[in-house]
């Protein structure tokens, strides 16, 4: 985790609510990578997915906006975090951080073969698309059934 001269800068330019939410991701992925090998994977699951401030049934302004900066900045974290961040403990995250804002989302995991290996991925879906750790090109079989998405 050695920060250089240029990320501190950077880091020091973000607006105040960029930084503090970077600072929520750096600690929402470290209490994850925490709690997975304690916890059942179902019970850290439905607590990232079912996590929700209360927004009056309606999520924020702006949904693709805030899934972009969210998503950006949970990649910034997990890059200079202590602990090693994996695809799940992103996609953890980044759904119970979205959940605070109002945005619903599920958490998928899925496997492929890669040169006669099984590989695992987890992702992020809302309304039943990608929206992290999915790129166009992978087909990843799903093994986990989605959540109950109840988009707002």
């Amino acid at each position: 985790m050695k920060l250089s001269t240029e990320a501190l800068r950077k880091l020091f330019h973000l607006p105040p609510a960029d930084r503090l939410l970077l600072g929520q991701a750096g600690a929402v992925l470290l209490l994850i990578r925490l709690i997975l090998p304690v916890l059942p994977f179902n019970t850290v699951r439905a607590l990232c997915e079912h996590t929700r401030r209360q927004t009056n049934g309606r999520a924020c302004p702006d949904v693709q906006t805030n899934i972009l900066r969210v998503t950006r900045l949970v990649e910034i974290a997990a890059r200079y975090s202590p602990i090693r961040a994996t695809c799940l403990t992103e996609a953890l995250a980044l759904a119970w951080l979205l959940g605070q804002r109002g945005i619903t989302t599920n958490i998928r995991i899925g496997v492929a073969r890669r040169d006669s290996l099984l590989a695992a991925h987890a992702w992020l879906e809302r309304e039943g698309r990608p929206i992290y750790g999915l790129s166009d090109g992978d087909r990843y079989v799903p093994l986990l059934p989605a959540g109950p998405d109840v988009s707002r």
